[in-house]
């Protein structure tokens, strides 16, 4: 394939399961195939695993834009150009892990307010990323209120890291480790 999109939305179905959850997604092959995948509904892509082997594919993309579309999703990137994921509603990518050690960019951003006192946590709550040796850019952006929460960055020899944390408790009890 010369591109691969993956929508993963729901709306339609009566199934009590997400429409790709528990799926694994194998990015194209080819130096020049991009890979999206699209989270569009409640649990729509819970437990999904993404893999990018090629390290000449352009970029992987993932959006998880409703709760818990993407909760205990695994990502895993080869030495390509760009990952990014966008978590854009509460809860949205809850226990996520990212393993891109070789990346030129890796680029994160996550939307969403929670409250702890009830059962609701905000986007990225427990995310972990290893970014190691990225050769460009680590960015995370934590936007709302507990996002980010307990976060996990390992981006030590990476180029150049950011992270940005905006809202009440944001990135709270989190660990960012760029020490070289």
């Amino acid at each position: 394939a010369t591109s691969l999109t993956v929508l993963c939305d729901d709306t339609l179905s009566t199934w009590q399961y997400g429409a790709c959850e528990s799926a694994h997604i194998l990015c194209p092959y080819r130096d020049d195939a991009p890979c999206n995948v699209v989270c569009d509904h409640r649990d729509a892509c819970y437990d999904l695993e993404v893999t990018l082997e090629n390290e000449n594919a352009p970029f992987l993309y993932l959006r998880c834009s409703e709760a818990d579309s993407c909760s205990h999703t695994n990502v895993y990137g080869a030495r390509n150009d760009t990952i990014g994921i966008d978590c854009v509603a509460t809860d949205a990518c809850d226990d996520i892990n990212v393993t891109a050690h070789f990346a030129h960019n890796v680029s994160i951003h996550c939307h969403g307010d929670g409250d702890h006192n009830v059962d609701s946590y905000s986007s990225c709550v427990a995310l972990n990323v290893w970014a190691e040796n990225a050769t460009n850019t680590v960015q995370l952006r934590c936007d709302g209120d507990y996002s980010c929460y307990g976060v996990n960055v390992y981006a030590e020899y990476a180029h150049h890291v950011s992270v940005e944390s905006r809202g009440d408790h944001g990135a709270e009890g989190g660990n960012i480790y760029a020490a070289s």
